[in-house]
């Protein structure tokens, strides 16, 4: 039978025999003076040394940081620190430094951003991110400076919507400043009232004066008809002091009536004519006087019968004529008519020659 060339040699003497280091071996056991190995009384110290330090806080101080460190290890050493915690690596201390990795909200400085984009402000403020929100305008300006007041003579994107006070005050009006043109207007305005004040044509004041027969009064008694024909002309003092220039009368229109009864029997127009300004002028009206009635005991009647009626007898006196005159003036420059009623200030004598 041939030998196994790939076969162990069969040594039982060599788990008895050690086999002997070879020289120079640094690790080789050397006996000593009492002939025992100092290997061996070494190795047991470092045995008896490993159990000493096992229970130790020497050894878990050199290792503050291990994160495979027992947990009654780490109890020991920081009672402080956090007693369970599933995160990974939630022992190791704070970093400051680090980049914040949770997104930011903001509240109150939206509504400066929405004023400058002009867009309306949302409820939706507190849920929006900051990384996604873009702050900055196009010419890169800071948050500071948008909500920040803006100063006087700086340059910002609110002036390009803001006219200047230099370009309103030429927009003011007629190519003048505003200033200018409300006191322009004021000023027109004063002037234009003392003008008016000086030109404005105002009322003259009448008084009735003397009165003399134009023509021979009618008097008949036709079919129990009683009837008074005749003209007077009847003397006015027109007062112009209170004009400062002459005043342009288109008419005046006379109506006698007695003041008793109120029954009109005369009637008179002047026409145009001009009253001096600062004056008194007398101006005589020829007023035409007719009245007819049915019944004799007439009041109105009795009234013109006795004060220029017939005189029948020597001894039958002449009574005092009741007479009012309505004047209505119309005047150029005034819109309308204005009246006025006007009474002798004395006693009126009826002319009857």
């Amino acid at each position: 039978m041939e030998q196994d060339p790939y076969a162990r040699n069969h040594r039982p003497h060599r788990l008895a025999t050690p086999t002997p280091p070879p020289e120079g071996d640094p690790y080789r056991v050397k006996p000593s003076s009492d002939g025992s190995s100092r290997r061996h009384k070494n190795d047991r110290g470092v045995v008896k040394e490993s159990k000493a330090k096992k229970h130790t806080y020497q050894e878990l101080e050199e290792f503050a940081d291990d994160p495979y460190a027992g947990q009654r290890s780490r109890h020991h050493k920081d009672p402080q620190s956090r007693a369970i915690s599933y995160l990974p690596y939630s022992n190791h201390p704070e970093n400051h430094y680090a980049p914040f990795d949770e997104p930011m909200y903001i509240e109150d400085d939206l509504a400066s951003v929405d004023q400058t984009t002009n867009k309306k402000s949302s409820t939706l403020h507190d849920s929006i991110a900051m990384e996604a929100v873009d702050y900055l305008p196009n010419d890169s300006q800071s948050m500071d400076q948008l909500t920040s007041t803006p100063k006087h003579g700086s340059n910002n994107h609110l002036s390009l919507s803001l006219p200047s006070k230099r370009k309103q005050a030429k927009r003011g009006c007629c190519g003048i400043s505003r200033r200018v043109c409300v006191y322009s207007w004021f000023g027109f305005i004063i002037v234009v009232g003392i003008i008016w004040y000086f030109v404005w044509p105002r009322t003259p004041e009448l008084y009735v004066g003397g009165a003399s027969l134009h023509s021979d009064p009618q008097w008949s008694n036709v079919s129990s008809v009683y009837s008074l024909e005749t003209s007077w002309n009847i003397n006015f003092t027109a007062d112009n002091s209170v004009n400062w220039v002459p005043t342009q009368m288109r008419n005046m229109h006379f109506l006698a009536y007695d003041p008793l009864t109120g029954a009109t029997f005369g009637t008179a127009d002047t026409g145009h004519f001009v009253l001096a300004a600062k004056a008194q002028t007398i101006i005589t009206i020829p007023m035409n006087i007719a009245y007819n009635t049915t019944s004799v005991i007439d009041p109105t009647f009795q009234n013109l019968y006795n004060a220029c009626g017939p005189q029948k007898s020597g001894n039958y006196s002449q009574q005092i004529l009741r007479i009012a005159f309505t004047v209505t003036h119309y005047i150029s420059g005034m819109v309308g008519s204005s009246s006025a009623s006007i009474m002798p200030s004395g006693s009126f004598a009826c002319p009857i020659s």
